[in-house]
């Protein structure tokens, strides 16, 4: 909810937003009632280290959101897309595979192992989300990053095979759909979705340390979805 208000989102899903059908300041309360509520949950499990691993997940969330935000229009190198991208996003799934780890064993190898997991799993999931923005098959409205002034993989790729690009962005009144041309003209995408397999594949590599279940396939078979959903 509090990131379809940071977006000016009109949809989730193709559902409309809590800001939509009411008003921003709506949105923003019903997220706090939400954070409040899993805090209450969070409590429940009686495990103090995991209070303060969600406290400091959800501060390194707000400062990738300041770090994007002072990005806006800016073109930068694939590491800092995606350092932004691990705080922005994955941090949230290692969030979730390393708690259920903490909770399941006390063999700190296989903690981390989750932990890298989720980090390696959630930046396939980004850049795989950024690739669909530009193919107008993504949740959010088509072009809506570009507009946003967010520069993600396919679009720091396209500009370093044509520098006109960036020229583009930087211009006031910037025709995006002759910038949308110009960027699928290049091998941004398959660039991009060649670095989103890269993590699959170490996101894959974490999971070695899990013993064949059920659920170790259904994480994979997850994994597999992410990669490939359009």
């Amino acid at each position: 909810m509090h990131d379809d208000v940071i977006d000016k989102a009109d949809k989730r899903r193709n559902k409309p937003t809590i800001n939509n059908l009411w008003d921003e300041k709506t949105a923003v309360i019903a997220g706090d009632y939400l954070l409040a509520q899993s805090l209450i949950k969070l409590s429940e499990i009686n495990r103090s280290n995991l209070v303060k691993t969600f406290a400091d997940v959800m501060k390194d969330i707000c400062e990738g959101e300041i770090q994007q935000h002072l990005q806006f229009n800016k073109v930068v190198t694939i590491k800092e897309y995606i350092e932004k991208s691990a705080k922005k996003t994955a941090l949230l799934f290692a969030l979730g595979s390393g708690s259920s780890a903490r909770i399941c064993t006390d063999n700190d190898y296989q903690i981390k192992s989750m932990e890298n997991f989720g980090i390696n799993f959630g930046i396939t999931f980004q850049i795989i989300d950024d690739i669909l923005n530009l193919e107008n098959t993504a949740d959010k409205p088509f072009l809506s990053d570009l507009k946003n002034g967010i520069i993600t993989a396919p679009v720091i790729y396209a500009i370093e095979e044509n520098p006109e690009i960036k020229e583009g962005l930087e211009n006031e009144n910037t025709d995006y759909n002759k910038l949308y041309e110009m960027i699928i003209a290049t091998n941004g995408i398959k660039r991009a979705r060649s670095l989103a397999f890269d993590y699959k594949q170490k996101a894959f590599k974490n999971l070695s340390e899990l013993g064949d279940s059920i659920y170790k396939t259904s994480i994979i078979e997850l994994l597999e979805f992410c990669f490939k959903r359009d």
